[in-house]
């Protein structure tokens, strides 16, 4: 069998199949862990006395680390390959992990938080280019399916940490376990062969001005922004709605962490519809849609009166 029709997206052989399957394993591992803080956030910072400037210098130091890693990862794949950068991402995380949980510092709490963040974002850029490389003509399906795998893991997240901080498992123990997500991933790709890019013939250089020049458009800005705000506000709501449903609305550790799971379903549902409705109804129409409901559904979360949240936690 030749290279050409073992790296074949319809091909049925492993060598196709595995790092495909790698790849969701990749985004399930990133959501998962990405997502224990929201839910051990109220715990740390009752338990080490910070306060919520501290709490969000650390969580601040994890979307530092996962920048540098987006910025320098991507073109280390070329020197090192992607498998080496999978690599890197399991090894951050499990470092991560085991030390973050058994830190009491606020500068060692940020620089191994930063160090969780900065596998994460390996993660991101790992599993991206594993499907972008092996697949050619299909790559929205299997980009679509890996941040399924995504949504996923951020669901369960919220559901193992708040049941176990229910429990009264530390926050420590909690990060210490999911040690176990990271291993895997090393182990699994330590076993499977990820397939090198192979040059494509026909292919231009990259087109520098031209690149600029649409970076620099008017359009182009005001889509950076959306985004800007967009992830701000998903950051935001994913890192401290559970200790605002627990300090202000008096919910349960369980139940706050569950509503954060809610919040991780809509998304991951949202995603899923998206891609059949966007087209139809037509880009900035959909997105001025969803910005109007999301920001009237924020409002309604935070000045909502305190019995609405009484009800929710009791039922």
């Amino acid at each position: 069998m030749s290279k050409v029709e073992a790296s074949s997206p319809g091909g049925k052989n492993q060598s196709v199949l595995l790092p495909t399957i790698g790849s969701f394993v990749v985004f399930f591992v990133f959501g998962f862990v990405d997502n224990l803080k929201g839910p051990t956030i109220p715990a740390i910072l009752s338990d080490l006395g910070l306060n919520y400037r501290q709490g969000g210098t650390v969580l601040f130091s994890e979307y530092i680390g996962f920048l540098i890693a987006t910025l320098s990862m991507g073109v280390l794949s070329v020197l090192l390959g992607k498998k080496k950068i999978v690599f890197a991402a399991g090894i951050f995380l499990a470092l991560g992990l085991v030390v973050y949980g058994s830190a009491s510092r606020l500068l060692i709490l940020s620089i191994f938080m930063a160090c969780i963040g900065f596998g994460l974002g390996s993660c991101e850029v790992g599993g991206n280019l594993i499907i972008v490389d092996l697949y050619r003509t299909q790559k929205a399906k299997y980009l679509n399916i890996m941040e399924f795998f995504h949504g996923i893991g951020s669901i369960l997240a919220p559901v193992y940490s708040g049941q176990l901080l229910a429990a009264a498992v530390s926050w420590r123990q909690v990060y210490k376990l999911a040690l176990l997500l990271p291993l895997a991933l090393l182990v699994y790709f330590l076993l499977v062969k990820v397939p090198r890019k192979h040059p494509r013939q026909g292919t231009s250089g990259i087109d520098i001005r031209r690149i600029g020049a649409s970076a620099l458009a008017w359009d182009t800005i005001l889509f950076y922004l959306f985004i800007l705000l967009y992830v701000a506000a998903e950051l935001g709501v994913a890192s401290w709605l559970v200790e605002f449903l627990q300090k202000d609305r008096r919910m349960s550790v369980s139940a706050s962490s569950l509503l954060l799971s809610a919040f991780f379903m809509a998304i991951t549902a949202g995603r899923l519809a998206g891609s059949f409705i966007v087209e139809r109804i037509g880009y900035l129409r959909i997105m001025k849609y969803v910005s109007i409901l999301s920001a009237a559904f924020l409002s309604i979360g935070i000045f909502a009166p305190a019995a609405w949240w009484d009800r929710i936690s009791s039922a």
